[in-house]
């Protein structure tokens, strides 16, 4: 599902932001368009940002998402954990309830109708949580670059042309490429 900056409501940057999600799944069960609130700080920063300088999805399709979160999770050396998107709603899911220890607010947030479902998660999660640890070595990098970024504002996505080479023969190609230029 691609997300639209016509889709994203941000008023005042300490304030949330609300994303439509139109009909999904189970807004069709339901006959009611769904939306999430972002409370994240630097989430909200960053859709205010992005929506105020760009036209294009966040993301094309869903495949490309999936594409780069692997890439993310190989720059990380994260792959032997088996991470998948779905990692990020289950995952969520833990963290909120471990957080704010409300099942009501976490039904709620994450869109659930049934609590059976969300304790099936939190529960999963919990256990993945205790068995698993991520060796901080491998997030420091991540952190860094995080934290660093949080003053910077949000590289933009330009198209640029590759500039040739002097010399060379034959009809002159322009290879059209995409460059993130950080200001």
């Amino acid at each position: 599902m691609e997300i639209k900056p016509s889709q994203i409501e941000v008023g005042h940057l300490n304030g949330p932001a609300v994303i439509s999600l139109g009909m999904t799944k189970g807004g069709q069960r339901q006959g009611t368009a769904e939306s999430i609130t972002v409370t994240v700080f630097d989430v909200v920063r960053r859709l205010h940002q992005w929506k105020a300088s760009s036209s294009s999805p966040l993301v094309v399709s869903s495949s490309v998402w999936r594409t780069k979160f692997s890439e993310a999770l190989g720059a990380l050396g994260l792959e032997d954990f088996q991470f998948r998107p779905y990692s990020l709603r289950r995952g969520g899911a833990t963290f909120w309830f471990t957080k704010h220890g409300s099942l009501d607010r976490l039904l709620v947030q994450g869109r659930w109708q049934a609590a059976k479902t969300a304790r099936i998660y939190i529960n999963s999660g919990l256990a993945a949580a205790a068995e698993m640890k991520l060796p901080m070595h491998k997030l420091r990098g991540f952190l860094s670059v995080y934290k660093k970024s949080l003053d910077q504002s949000l590289p933009t996505l330009e198209r640029t042309r590759k500039t040739s080479r002097p010399g060379g023969r034959g009809k002159r190609k322009v290879a059209k490429t995409f460059f993130l230029r950080m200001d």
